[in-house]
């Protein structure tokens, strides 16, 4: 009986996904946006010009959808600036000029993929959605209710665009109002390495960690492809341990669990199973054979999705895999995985697959393998990634005993072989760093390709207040006659930002 009716919770999610790609692919044509001179000046959508729109609760959410429809349009900025930039990835030949130059950490202002005003398009489109909305509220033609789950969708969504830019960019012109011609009130440009920013991220995302705007009832796919309760905690998780807040963020990692169980009777949601054969099932279904949202929804807080049934394609399929095959992984990196992956011992990391050698006719005999369809979803949070940082917490926190459990679970669900504590050095700041250590390996294994690796190296090098650690892991990817040219540069943390050339 219970094989029946998850058979058919699968079925009605597949169904569920189709008819989501579907909205999304008719709202981008609707949310075109025409860049003017100035990064924030974007034209706003005519949608909420129309009288049929926001009358209901279905019109609404279709609305919402199109802002996830011109998310897609930041998958590749995102994978550039947090993977080829960074230590996993190296550009082939045959790549793209643009490619190229993040490849070698070099830009120029004709490269289409330096421009944060994709980024600042989705954050004029939420202002001006949530400017209507209060509109609606005051008249009476929305319920508080509703307004409060819409706004903190919204917010949530606003915060993390904003994140976005500062990471990418090393600065971010916030504003939380409608923009007018001209208009530069209330506009502050905060820098990344300013704590004040993430403070004010945090203060501005408490409205949406305060109200619970995900219904139980609602259907776990749609939980995946928007802003839900459950990301708000782990991207609220990811700003505290940005500001230092080690215990905060270990609380709010915490309370993704806590809503799994809480309002979600899927088995094992948000969970890092111990057992080899669930998480090696999860892992081969989605990154080795065809690929089910029903195989997904326990393990991700939020992706941005595609359908080439609905001719939405995911160009890092064409990256990595076509025959443009532009990015590859690079060398000490293959080495590294393979003799981490098949130790003496005969036991097996099978997260190794991820750079499986199928293509030993191109110029790189190994290609990054978690895109193998064209539609593959960029997945920008998972339980994997949420137990890899608060193991990070853990160890900032010098609570070494939950760290090691956590970090069993993470090998032991792909087969692989406990840490030996018994390695840890005795002294606590060494011990520090041999933990890190071991997490930032674990992060590269679990979640490399996936558009993080530059943030955790930078969040890295921050943490020990030391440049050179970003500057060698990245340096090392280089040739010879390179490396020390890229360690120097890298060096000058001003050029751990994409130049923004106005």
């Amino acid at each position: 009986m219970k094989m029946k009716n998850m058979n058919r919770v699968n079925n009605s999610i597949k169904h569920r996904l189709m008819k989501i790609n579907t909205l999304i692919l008719s709202l981008i044509a609707i949310l075109m946006i025409i860049s003017c001179e100035k990064l924030v000046e974007v034209d706003q959508p005519d949608i909420i010009e129309q009288d049929q729109v926001f009358q209901d609760k279905n019109s609404t959410r279709l609305s919402l959808i199109g802002i996830y429809g011109l998310m897609a349009e930041l998958v590749e900025p995102l994978f550039l600036a947090g993977e080829v930039r960074a230590d996993l990835v190296v550009a082939n030949k045959s790549a793209d000029p643009y490619i190229k130059e993040y490849s070698n950490n070099s830009f120029s202002s004709s490269n289409p993929y330096n421009s944060p005003k994709p980024f600042y398009a989705i954050i004029n489109n939420i202002n001006d959605f949530i400017n209507e909305f209060e509109g609606k509220l005051a008249n009476q033609e929305m319920d508080t209710a509703d307004f409060i789950a819409y706004k903190s969708e919204l917010v949530a969504m606003r915060v993390w665009t904003q994140y976005q830019i500062a990471k990418i960019f090393g600065t971010c012109k916030y504003y939380t109002h409608v923009l007018n011609s001209n208009d530069s009130s209330e506009m502050i440009n905060y820098s990344y390495e300013d704590t004040s920013l993430i403070r004010v991220l945090i203060n501005d995302l408490t409205y949406s960690d305060t109200n619970v705007f995900t219904p139980k009832s609602e259907e776990i796919v749609w939980q995946i492809v928007r802003f839900s309760d459950y990301y708000v905690n782990a991207l609220m998780g990811e700003l505290y341990i940005d500001l230092g807040e080690y215990d905060n963020a270990v609380n709010k990692f915490k309370e993704i669990d806590r809503f799994g169980d809480l309002n979600n009777r899927a088995f094992n949601r948000f969970k890092i199973s111990e057992r080899y054969d669930v998480g090696w099932e999860w892992y081969v279904n989605y990154f080795l054979d065809e690929w089910e949202t029903s195989k997904l929804v326990n393990h991700v807080l939020f992706m941005i999705a595609f359908d080439n049934r609905y001719n939405q394609t995911n160009e890092l399929w064409n990256w990595t895999l076509s025959l443009n095959y532009q990015v590859a992984p690079s060398e000490w990196y293959i080495e590294k995985f393979e003799e981490h992956a098949y130790p003496l011992s005969g036991e097996t990391d099978w997260r190794v697959l991820s750079i499986e050698n199928w293509f030993s006719d191109f110029r790189s005999p190994y290609a990054i393998t978690k895109y193998q369809e064209n539609d593959r979803p960029l997945i920008m949070s998972r339980t994997g990634r949420v137990s890899l940082l608060k193991i990070w917490c853990y160890a900032q926190l010098e609570d070494t005993r939950n760290a090691f459990r956590e970090l069993d679970k993470i090998r032991a669900r792909v087969a692989f072989l406990e840490i030996d504590q018994d390695d840890m050095p005795s002294d606590p700041g060494e011990a520090l760093i041999w933990l890190e250590d071991i997490v930032m390996d674990e992060l590269a294994y679990e979640t490399g390709f996936e558009g993080q690796r530059w943030f955790d190296l930078m969040r890295a090098a921050n943490r020990r207040n030391d440049p050179s650690y970003l500057a060698n892991r990245v340096a090392q990817k280089y040739p010879e006659d390179s490396r020390e040219r890229i360690r120097q540069k890298l060096l000058d943390k001003s050029n751990w930002y994409i130049p923004v050339f106005e």
